[in-house]
Order: structure tokens, then sequence, then C-alpha cells
């Protein structure tokens, strides 16, 4: 079974990215991401271990990171056959750990896929896909005049889900502030 692990943004966060995706009028060649707004930090493709294993290993991951600022500073569009508009994040050394400590943390063997590939980790929050095709220019330009970025978010919670494109979520862990702070 396919799981995405991903940080979502906190409510402010989810309320912003929620407006911008409001801003993309959905037509016949562009798809909103309807997922709540996250950064993925890592795809596994297959458990070798039990899934009751995976959710204690996560637990601790969840527990050792804390809470992570993320600041979403640009706009841009992967350019595959699914073209993904997206925010990037500014690539802290707190996201990048958190990327690449999960494949040293977790004690399975998990293939690390695309954007999510320790070393060339790009992490981003979706906001909508479209075809190959598709001009991009007047939807960017859009969300930069309705000022889109910069913008200054928590990551507040590591949520595991079943296959990307699912609504159910297999574990959820609220991740704690460091240093005493409540955000």
């Amino acid at each position: 079974m396919k799981y995405g692990v991903m940080l979502n943004l906190s409510e402010e966060g989810q309320e912003h990215i929620q407006r911008l995706r409001s801003l993309i009028i959905p037509n016949n060649n562009m798809r909103i991401i309807r997922q709540p707004a996250h950064i993925s930090i890592a795809f596994v493709e297959e458990l070798k271990m039990g899934d009751m294993k995976f959710a204690e290993e996560m637990e601790k991951f969840a527990h050792e990171i804390g809470q992570i600022p993320v600041k979403l500073s640009s706009l841009g569009v992967f350019d595959n056959a699914k073209k993904t508009i997206f925010m990037g994040a500014e690539k802290s050394q707190a996201l990048v750990d958190a990327n690449y400590n999960f494949y040293n943390y977790v004690t399975g063997g998990f293939m690390a896929q695309g954007y999510c590939i320790p070393g060339k980790f790009t992490p981003h929050v979706s906001l909508a896909k479209t075809h190959a095709d598709m001009d991009t220019t007047k939807v960017i330009r859009q969300l930069e005049e309705a000022g889109a970025v910069p913008f200054d978010a928590i990551a507040n919670r590591l949520t595991i889900r079943f296959d990307n494109k699912s609504d159910m979520d297999f574990a959820r862990f609220d991740l704690k502030p460091k240093g005493g702070r409540t955000q």
C-alpha cells in the first residue's frame, strides 16, 4: 500500500491556501487540489513492517521534529505530464532535516520518489493541476497580484495518508512547539 507523509499547515496557513485556491477558476483544463495544505516529506511505496509498528515509529518521529516554521516565498509550476501549480517553501534546515531524517528514522526499506528524494527535496504546497500544454502564466500572475507570497506559516501536524489521492488518513500526530512556545 502507498502512503504519503505530510506536514500539514496550521489553521492560518490552511485559510491562506484555501483563499488562493478559490482564485483559480476550475475549468476543463484545471483541477484544484482539495487536500489540506501540506508539504509532502515522503512517499512510501511499501511497508516492510506491520502497520502498527509504522504508526509507533511515526509517533516518535513526530515528537522529535516538533512544529516547523514554513516561509512560502515563491510561485511555480512543475512542468510534468500534469503541470502542478505550487507555492514554494524556503528550504529551511528544519524542513530538510524532516525529509532526510524520515528515511533514516523509520526502520523499513522505503523508496524515495520525485521531489521527496533527500538531496533533491523541493518543499512546496500544491494549489492546482492542469495539462502539460496549458499556459499557466495568467494563473501565476493572478496569484501574485493577490499577495500569495511571501507568507509565513507553521507546520503543526504530521499526517500519514493512504495513497496521496485518498481522503483517508492512516494516522495524524500533532507537532509540539519547540522551546515551550505555543503556536
